[in-house]
């Protein structure tokens, strides 16, 4: 089965589309706004705690006690390479939330594509909670093996992770909803 077929719009479907468009575009228009200046702030707050580098190792040596001494320049430039990388899958996420929403605004609602389109906000999203873990505790073993000593098991795997998991997963389920009612609707369509 196709996953989405160009069908020229009637002038039905387009009032359909304006109507609904009228109804949900703005709330459209806010998930992509939010979703971009979410990732936008996470960015920049990434590089004003991370820049410069000395205030950073201070703060962070002062926050979990040790001695900053214990974290080479190399370490703390590939751990913050590290953080850039967890910042990519924060933007990505915003991306795949913009598409989302700019097939909704284009009518693309009930269809294989758009369920494929939530579907990657889901993965996105697993991704970016995955790499935010992992990421950072591979970071602090970049920066010096005695943070781990000190930073309990709770600071690196907080229930706001278990929050955002739960929302993908929902996300998740319902893009496989979508896309078994598109592919319902499509049989249905080449059976009439």
């Amino acid at each position: 089965m196709t996953e989405s077929v160009f069908i020229t719009p009637t002038p039905l479907q387009d009032a359909e589309i304006a109507s609904l468009r009228a109804r949900v575009g703005w709330l459209c228009h806010l998930a992509r706004f939010a979703a971009v200046a979410w990732a936008f702030w996470a960015v920049l707050v990434f590089l004003r705690t991370r820049l410069p580098a000395e205030e950073y190792i201070t703060q962070l040596a002062a926050a979990v006690d040790f001695d900053p001494a214990l974290i080479s320049r190399d370490g703390y430039w590939m751990a913050f390479a590290l953080g850039l990388i967890d910042q990519g899958f924060a933007v990505a996420f915003a991306v795949a939330v913009w598409r989302l929403m700019g097939g909704y605004l284009r009518g693309d609602i009930f269809s294989a594509a758009a369920a494929h389109r939530l579907r990657a906000v889901a993965l996105f999203g697993f991704a970016a909670i995955v790499a935010s873990i992992f990421l950072a505790i591979a970071s602090a073993a970049l920066l010096t093996t005695a943070i781990f000593a000190k930073a309990p098991l709770w600071s690196w795997v907080g229930p706001t992770d278990l929050l955002y998991a739960v929302g993908c997963a929902f996300f998740l389920a319902l893009s496989a909803i979508f896309k078994a009612a598109a592919e319902i609707a499509d049989e249905y369509a080449q059976i009439v």
